[in-house]
């Protein structure tokens, strides 16, 4: 099976993890607009202020997409 999931926040990182859980071997692509690594959107004011630097705000949930055999592409 193919599965494409729009967006790289917490949800569609979710959503590609609980997919993978229940078909391990079938093809997840997460489709962003983003070029970065996924980000949590709502620590981008600590980031503006220099509260924290971009390592700071990088969503933890998607260390480990990669080795899942979860795609990241943008569109």
């Amino acid at each position: 099976m193919k599965y494409l999931i729009l967006g790289c926040g917490p949800a569609g990182i979710a959503a590609a993890k609980a997919i993978r859980g229940k078909d391990k071997k079938g093809e997840i692509v997460v489709a962003t607009e983003e070029l970065g690594p996924p980000y949590l959107r709502p620590l981008l004011t600590d980031l503006i202020m220099g509260r924290v630097d971009v390592s700071g705000i990088a969503d933890p949930q998607s260390k480990d997409l990669a080795d899942q055999g979860i795609h990241v592409g943008t569109v």
